[in-house]
């Protein structure tokens, strides 16, 4: 394992090229799609843990509290350019103390993912290579392996670190997602039986971080696999505070309504009104995702009065 100074030395003297529009895979489609994925788990990755989920579903405490930092800067800077420097800063000194935490690693890529098709020169680190170093000292880390891959251009690569991650730590969740992702791609590494098979097993491991399952929602059309595995995913959101929750229900609603047997609808509705008595009581009217999602659940529930009601609302509070 790497520990201490050996992280500054291998961030700094791995192999640089210097940018050249998207970097981290340039030429590969499997890197470029990884950016919608990294900002769909971002929201989720300041979570509490579950008792029952694995340690890595979320970022450890002392990592969390970096995280926190990093996403400060990020809000703070917006798209200044020297802001990707005091990001890396962040990130390079809570990866000496927390070397084998996923979140960061993620983080730590996503860096310069976010950053490569602005205008601002930077070295971008071959993250091919600076993964090579870290699991040459550690060959068995399953974090490794999970940035390995994600970091791989060749897809046939990407799969081959995802699942020797997979097989050295099959309670690791991260090279689930991974795999799954890669499953997801259009061209020959398409396989949606892979897909199901490790997003049901993420969904096991972390039944709370459900804003990655639900990015799946588009490719997984299963009524077996919803009807298995939705249950999980909304007992978990039960018991967090709905104030940083309620954005998930609107895609929880129409997976419901589709994959759902037309005989259970009402049923269904029956629970979508109580999730909207929840969201509502909340009164978050300067809320646009708030108000958004209670016109797109009333909508689906056809209250058209109650849809007017606060459509009206909203423009009353207008400036």
């Amino acid at each position: 394992m790497i520990h201490g100074p050996r992280w500054v030395e291998v961030a700094s003297h791995a192999q640089c090229r210097p940018r050249r529009g998207h970097q981290i895979g340039a030429h590969s489609k499997l890197a470029q799609l990884w950016v919608g994925l990294l900002i769909a788990l971002a929201t989720l990755m300041m979570a509490p843990a579950a008792s029952a989920e694995s340690r890595f579903c979320v970022p450890s405490k002392a990592a969390r509290a970096s995280l926190l930092q990093f996403e400060r800067i990020v809000n703070e800077c917006g798209r200044e350019g020297h802001c990707w420097e005091k990001e890396r800063a962040i990130l390079e000194k809570a990866l000496r103390t927390s070397p084998s935490d996923p979140h960061l690693h993620r983080a730590y890529q996503d860096i310069f993912t976010r950053w490569a098709p602005n205008d601002y020169e930077m070295n971008v680190p071959d993250f091919e290579q600076f993964y090579e170093l870290l699991l040459a000292e550690d060959p068995d880390n399953p974090t490794y392996l999970y940035g390995a891959g994600r970091s791989a251009e060749d897809p046939a690569k990407a799969l081959a670190f995802f699942e020797q991650g997979i097989r050295i730590a099959p309670a690791f969740p991260w090279n689930h997602v991974g795999l799954a992702y890669v499953s997801a791609s259009d061209g020959e590494y398409r396989d949606l039986g892979k897909l199901k098979k490790h997003m049901g097993r993420f969904i096991e491991i972390c039944p709370s971080r459900s804003k990655v399952a639900l990015s799946y929602a588009p490719q997984i059309e299963s009524p077996e696999f919803w009807q298995t595995y939705l249950p999980q995913l909304r007992q978990a959101l039960s018991q967090e505070p709905i104030a940083g929750t309620f954005v998930h229900y609107a895609q929880i609603w129409q997976i419901e309504l589709t994959y759902w047997p037309e005989g259970e609808h009402k049923r269904v509705k029956r629970r979508i009104a109580r999730d909207l008595g929840r969201i509502e009581a909340l009164d978050f009217w300067e809320n646009e995702a708030w108000t958004a999602t209670l016109l797109g659940g009333y909508g689906l529930l056809g209250k058209d009065e109650k849809v007017a009601q606060i459509e009206a609302e909203v423009a009353r509070r207008q400036p």
